[in-house]
């Protein structure tokens, strides 16, 4: 065989060899995508969902998130934490303490948190002993009145509310605690009125309206309150929402109502977002089975 012919056949081996690798580089990736894919896949993605008190609208309404998502998507795992409320969850998600989280719409907005969702409206609600003879929040004065803890939505509102009519810390004895504990307090004579925002026909609140020495207090002047507080709304709590054979309210009552909303981190996966918005609008029937929030 001449040099030629060998120098041919050399440039032919090589060819060769080149393809074989290529070939067995392309079939490595291959399986390295296909394995990627299916940890992918398979991967239990852990997200973690700040609410409010376990006694609470915004645990509960927190737990059957969790719970339908659980049922459609079984690879994301949602971690319902419970808090003091609105200030204290959008700083946990400010901070990466939590990834999700339910907020009242007059929160602080911080830079790392994204709006997701409207969900449902809360409503003002003063709660007043008959005997207290509270006919609006400026009737609070030398009052006792229970507030939801330090750090909720209701307890900051709560403060901007009594100033536009007049009132200062000093006026009355303002005593925060758990809505079970005032609304305990409310029933045993120990405070003359609660404050709470909360979803209209919250049972809890229907519960203390079988005291009938207990009465809802109108909240007006809503456009001189949107002044400084845009984000407040005018709306009404329609006569017998509380009961219906001695109607409570007896007849529609003007308040004023805020909206839950829920947020995220900007930093979550988009992709568990777009789950738990799936979540919130195919599948609200589900929602509705656990919690009349979803309605």
């Amino acid at each position: 065989m001449s040099f030629l012919a060998r120098k041919k056949l050399s440039k032919t081996d090589r060819q060769q060899v080149l393809r074989g690798v290529l070939v067995g580089v392309g079939v490595v990736a291959t399986l390295v995508c296909a394995g990627l894919w299916l940890r992918t896949r398979n991967q239990v993605h852990h997200t973690t969902f700040a609410t409010g008190g376990k006694t609470g609208e915004y645990y509960a309404f927190g737990q059957a998130i969790a719970q339908v998502t659980k049922q459609q998507a079984p690879n994301l795992k949602i971690e319902v934490v419970a808090s003091a409320g609105s200030a204290e969850n959008m700083n946990s998600v400010q901070t990466g303490a939590a990834d999700l989280a339910l907020v009242q719409s007059d929160t602080t907005v911080q830079p790392a948190v994204r709006a997701v969702a409207q969900l449902y409206p809360e409503m003002f609600h003063l709660v007043a002993r008959q005997a207290a003879d509270i006919q609006t929040p400026r009737d609070l004065r030398g009052k006792r009145i229970a507030l939801m803890p330090e750090g909720s939505g209701s307890y900051d509102l709560f403060w901007p509310l009594a100033a536009h009519y007049g009132l200062s810390a000093q006026d009355f004895t303002a005593q925060p605690m758990s809505a079970r504990e005032a609304h305990a307090a409310l029933r045993a004579d120990k405070v003359d009125a609660l404050f709470r925002i909360i979803g209209l026909g919250n049972p809890s609140v229907s519960e203390l309206f079988r005291d009938s020495q207990l009465e809802l207090v109108e909240i007006s002047q809503i456009g001189a309150l949107q002044l400084t507080q845009p984000y407040l709304e005018s709306t009404v709590i329609p006569q017998g929402s509380y009961s219906g054979s001695q109607p409570t309210p007896p007849e529609d009552l003007p308040v004023i109502a805020v909206s839950a909303l829920l947020v995220a981190s900007e930093t979550v996966d988009p992709e568990i977002v777009k789950t738990i918005t799936s979540v919130l609008y195919e599948h609200r029937n589900e929602l509705i089975s656990l919690t009349p929030r979803a309605a």
